[in-house]
C-alpha cells in the first residue's frame, strides 16, 4: 500500500522507503536469539568495581553505549544468568522504563571478561 509521499509506503509497523525489505527477525537466520536481560538480586550491592561488565538500559544510549558508569558483576553472579550474555555486535534495545526506544550495537567493551 502506498503513500503520498513518494518512494515510501506504509506497512503493518508504519511508512517505510519503498527500498527497504521487511521480514521477521528469526526469518533468514538473520539473528541467533531474541531475548532480555537480568538484574542480579541485590541491584547495586552486587556490583563490583572490576570483573565482568554489566550493561544497564542506562549505558545504552541512542545509537552508542554509554560507558562512564559501566558496572562490573563477579563471575558467580554472572554464571546464574548466562543466557543474556552479551556476544559482540548484539543490539542492545531497551524495552521499558524512561529510556524506552534507546538502542546501541555491543562492542567489545562489554564482552571482555575479567
Amino acid at each position: 500500500m502506498k503513500t503520498e509521499r513518494t518512494g515510501f509506503r506504509r506497512t503493518e509497523i508504519g511508512e517505510l522507503p519503498d527500498a527497504w525489505e521487511t521480514c521477521a527477525l528469526g526469518a533468514e537466520g538473520l539473528v541467533h536469539r531474541v531475548g532480555s536481560g537480568v538484574t542480579p538480586t541485590g541491584g547495586q550491592r552486587v556490583y563490583k568495581q572490576s570483573g565482568r561488565p554489566f550493561v544497564r538500559s542506562q549505558n545504552v544510549g541512542w545509537g552508542q553505549l554509554l560507558l562512564d558508569d559501566l558496572a562490573f558483576i563477579d563471575d558467580d553472579t554472572h554464571a546464574s544468568f548466562s543466557a543474556s550474555e552479551i556476544v559482540e555486535r548484539d543490539v542492545l534495545l531497551n524495552i521499558t522504563g524512561a529510556s524506552i526506544g534507546r538502542c546501541a550495537v555491543a562492542t567489545a567493551d562489554v564482552v571482555i571478561g575479567p
